[in-house]
């Protein structure tokens, strides 16, 4: 049998971020592959639907097809847990709380705001106070197995070399949580470019912050660290292209099939730093399962030693922006979208003034030009908003970061034969082109909804 798979037979795990596209990626690959005794879902209450209702939505969704079919009695293993990560005990009650420190093995916090333009406030009670919270109650758990954080392989942007361990950060945990205790959200909003110091925005700056939590307070758990780069849609499980929602990758790739995006602020020639959903739920689980396996609980140390993992683009097989935007356009004019406004193409500047120059005429003049013989603002609000998008992806698209991943390559050396059939993860082996045409159908399907 599969040695993933009988480390997490049988046990209790515990998953944030249930809703996110990795979290769900990650309820498919443990309920579907390894048979979990019981899995608790933190979700919490949204837009007046209860967390149970949210479930029971998700659940209905394309990406559970497989597991429904093949498992339709699985539900049984998942109790929904109604909670907030900014609340006390994670706003789960006294009880159930306790229910978790008595009957948890594993625990996977994958949940945080991703939203790069978030309020600091509001990302640093997701992505830090949200950690802490989750560390606190990994602290209180009777037999852990393994605890492994989602974080980003962007978390240390200022550095252009990134190593797989644990950077130093300007300012801690603590200091962070006094700063919102102190400040009102004005004097916040006034401080934040110095508080962020190089960090480009505040998913990556409390992202590292949250990092920063780990190594101050999870000393003596067993802890792992995956870092994935851009996660796009899924290479092939449970199907292939599948992504979750509008993120920024897709959004992109949408934008420009649609032909509202046709300039954006790109290197040609840098590595596209993108990695498949499901690819990034197997290393996951992987990490999972090796951090648990060597049943020590050595803490940071383990993390330092080996249990933090780059999850990112293989320089041995890697693919251009350029490459990316060509197949990428191929396919949408291939099989456009049904709503396309103009012919797909995507000019790559990576400079910003030649980019404001024809972002002039090839946005903002013709959005004025539409507007005032349509009267249709809506017009105007798209080419504002994509070239918005196109800016706040430039801190990514026009560099190329060498990133480190001895750790994860062994991680992949050591899995048997049929591990690496169930979780694979490896980057080597992908084919880019069928990846990104696959990514460009899943949206057209799933979140386009056509056929």
């Amino acid at each position: 049998m599969s040695e993933v798979v009988q480390f997490f037979k049988g046990k209790t795990i515990f998953l944030t971020g249930a809703t996110g596209t990795l979290g769900k990626l990650l309820i498919d690959h443990l309920l579907r592959k390894c048979e979990p005794k019981k899995l608790y879902l933190l979700i919490r209450n949204k837009n007046n639907v209860d967390p149970n209702n949210r479930a029971e939505k998700l659940f209905e969704e394309v990406i559970f097809e497989r597991l429904r079919n093949e498992k339709p009695y699985i539900h049984e293993t998942v109790k929904i847990l109604d909670g907030d990560l900014c609340e006390n005990l994670l706003g789960i009650k006294e009880e159930l709380f306790k229910e978790l420190t008595e009957n948890v093995e594993i625990v996977i916090h994958g949940a945080a705001t991703v939203r790069f333009d978030e309020p600091l406030r509001i990302a640093t009670n997701i992505n830090v106070k949200g950690t802490m919270s989750v560390i606190k109650l990994c602290q209180q758990i009777k037999n852990l197995k393994a605890f492994s954080y989602i974080s980003t392989a962007f978390s240390n942007y200022p550095y252009r070399d990134i190593k797989e361990e644990l950077y130093d950060i300007h300012i801690n945990c603590d200091q962070l949580m006094d700063l919102m205790t102190i400040l009102n959200d004005n004097e916040l909003n006034s401080l934040q470019s110095r508080i962020l110091d190089k960090w480009c925005n505040t998913y990556v700056f409390t992202k590292a912050v949250a990092e920063n939590a780990i190594k101050m307070y999870a000393k003596d758990i067993p802890v792992a660290i995956v870092r994935p780069s851009i996660v796009i849609g899924t290479e092939s499980e449970p199907i292939p292209g599948w992504s979750g929602n509008f993120s920024g990758a897709s959004r992109m790739v949408a934008a420009s099939s649609l032909g509202i995006l046709r300039i954006a602020k790109m290197g040609p020639n840098c590595t596209a730093e993108m990695v498949p959903g499901d690819k990034v739920a197997n290393c996951i689980l992987a990490a999972t399962y090796k951090t648990g396996h060597l049943g020590v609980k050595s803490g940071i140390g383990l993390v330092e030693s080996g249990g933090l993992y780059n999850m990112v683009t293989n320089r041995n097989n890697k693919v251009s922006y350029s490459e990316f935007t060509k197949i990428m356009c191929n396919a949408s004019q291939t099989i456009p979208l049904e709503r396309i406004m103009w012919p797909p193409t995507l000019i790559m500047q990576p400079n910003a003034v030649v980019f404001e120059i024809l972002s002039l005429f090839l946005y903002l003049i013709p959005a004025f030009i539409l507007t005032f013989f349509f009267l249709n603002f809506s017009i105007f609000w798209l080419y504002k908003n994509f070239r918005k998008l196109s800016n706040t992806l430039s801190y990514f698209t026009t560099k190329t970061w060498n990133f480190t991943y001895n750790n994860t390559v062994e991680l992949w050396n050591d899995l048997g034969d049929e591990d690496r059939v169930l979780f694979n993860f490896d980057m080597i082996s992908i084919n880019w082109s069928n990846c990104i045409t696959n990514f460009y159908k899943g949206i057209k399907k799933y979140l386009f909804k056509e056929n």
